[in-house]
């Protein structure tokens, strides 16, 4: 930095995040030499070296603040279209940006379709997303699975699932199950679930999550669908949190889902056209139309696949499908008889990977580093930051006490009927596991021990149910946790029968995000 000050006085700050980021611009566009190590000698030759560097990050068709492969805008146009605005643009086909072109692009990333030197997002498909190429192998899974696997990439810009389907001498019964989840407006709705313990993400279809009308929110990275010819099938931007639950208990699951236009066939992709499984009878099934062929929702996969099973597994005999224990109910999977056979023979993989290069690491950095304007408040929240300076004290053991900032006293209805509901169904699901009854009894001693919460008074038992909250609770268990196995949560977004939660009656209030401020 040294060399371009024009004289000897220190430089501002800005001057010197300036600098920072010019250099680490610089280095991105350079393209290292490894070293021959096998050679001693030295060179004295003088060299130069020029690079070009494009400095402008804006998206060169909206002219927002991110990069031309993430905008929406030109993801929605055609592959010609997209071609044509990149020629008339003078855009770099594998870089999506300025100042050079294909021959002289320093970036050794290339379509990750067919490996040409343009980007991904340029490649011409030979079919639609829809027809993905089906083996015509007649192997079994482990004979052919060596010549189906997708290597990934060594380094990528975004997120990518491997999905695909192929041919498959037997048929198996997959596992799903009836869950019930939250909508926008509280109540449950019955969809159809994919339990697969092999996808490394949980996924839901977009007509789905529309019709049960949940807020999307953006994905860190751009996620493509690859297919496992190495097609690219399709690409998803967007995650939806989910509450679901048994479609035979109150049990309630949190999943953060993915959000496809599509999954997969309807499953079973066969007719299952009679059965006859002692072992399954009086069982709890998770899914009890199981033999009818229909749509999948969506796919819960490993990071909730393992707080769902149970334990417990019935076998029947070889040509009869196992049921394995879950909180969802029993889940049917296997080989079936040639009896429930028809010619429809297909099995879907799908398989998720996220990784970020340096490119996204140093954007993130300084999305970090940046010193974010002085926000200004709107008038709710400055009433609410008044709120908070007036009612805020402390009690005789130093501990801080605040009212809530309700928005309006008589809007909360009836809660304690529900509260009930719940606490009833939380007793039978204890009393059939003491180990977790013991735990759940200890968690709640401990917080009232440590005087989080205290028996209601006799005077609080009269007081109308508008102008109090009974909060259902929950157990979340975590075994694969080295300190807390067993979490309770309290649930404040239960609606009471006016239709509105304590939270929906709450001001939020404004955010506070901390700054943090690097001296060098």
């Amino acid at each position: 930095m040294e060399l371009t000050l024009e004289d000897k006085n220190f430089p501002s700050l800005n001057k010197f995040l300036s600098f920072l980021e010019k250099q680490a611009r610089s280095l991105q566009g350079i393209k290292i030499t490894p070293l021959n190590e096998k050679s001693n000698k030295v060179s004295h030759k003088p060299y130069s070296l020029k690079t070009t560097v494009e400095s402008d990050d804006s998206c060169k068709l909206c002219f927002s603040s991110h990069s031309l492969h993430r905008c929406e805008k030109f993801l929605k146009m055609n592959i010609n279209n997209r071609w044509n605005f990149v020629k008339k643009s003078k855009l770099c086909f594998n870089f999506l940006r300025g100042n050079h072109n294909v021959s002289s692009c320093k970036f050794t990333t290339s379509c990750r379709a067919c490996k040409q030197r343009h980007h991904t997002v340029l490649h011409q498909f030979q079919s639609s997303p829809r027809e993905i190429p089906v083996s015509n192998s007649n192997q079994n899974l482990a004979a052919t699975s060596d010549q189906n696997v997708v290597q990934p990439l060594a380094t990528s810009q975004e997120q990518f699932c491997l999905a695909g389907q192929m041919n498959y001498s037997n048929s198996i019964l997959l596992s799903t199950a009836i869950v019930r989840v939250k909508n926008s407006q509280g109540q449950y709705v019955n969809c159809r679930a994919l339990i697969d313990g092999g996808s490394q993400t949980s996924l839901i279809t977009e007509s789905c999550s529309k019709n049960l009308n949940l807020s999307f929110y953006e994905s860190e990275n751009t996620i493509y669908i690859l297919g496992l010819d190495n097609k690219v099938a399709a690409y998803a931007t967007k995650r939806v949190e989910l509450q679901l639950s048994p479609h035979f208990s109150q049990d309630i699951f949190a999943v953060n889902a993915l959000v496809v236009k599509e999954l997969t066939c309807n499953l079973p992709n066969f007719i299952v056209s009679k059965f006859d499984w002692p072992h399954i009878n009086g069982l709890q099934l998770a899914d009890p139309s199981f033999y009818i062929s229909r749509p999948v929702d969506m796919i819960m996969g490993a990071d909730i696949f393992f707080d769902l099973i149970l334990y417990g597994k019935i076998s029947g005999t070889k040509r009869q499908p196992s049921a394995l224990n879950s909180k969802l109910g029993w889940l049917l999977s296997g080989k079936l008889s040639t009896a429930c056979q028809s010619e429809k023979k297909v099995m879907s993989l799908i398989n998720c990977h996220a990784l970020l290069d340096l490119q996204n690491q140093i954007a993130k950095f300084w999305e970090v580093e940046s010193i974010p304007d002085a926000s200004n408040l709107s008038e709710e929240d400055q009433r609410v930051e008044k709120f908070y300076l007036d009612h805020t004290r402390r009690n005789r053991d130093g501990r801080y006490v605040v009212s809530l900032p309700f928005k309006n006293d008589n809007a909360l209805g009836d809660s304690k009927v529900q509260a009930k509901r719940r606490f009833f169904s939380l007793e039978k699901r204890l009393q059939a596991n003491p180990e977790l009854r013991d735990r759940y009894a200890k968690f709640m001693q401990d917080y009232e021990h440590l005087g989080h919460m205290q028996l209601v008074p006799n005077s609080g038992l009269s007081k109308p149910s508008s102008k109090c909250f009974y909060l259902p609770h929950f157990g979340v268990v975590r075994e694969q946790s080295k300190t807390t196995k067993l979490r309770v949560v309290f649930d404040a977004s239960a609606k009471t029968d006016s239709n509105l939660s304590l939270n929906d009656i709450l001001h939020t209030g404004p955010s506070y995000k901390m700054n943090y401020l690097i001296f060098y």
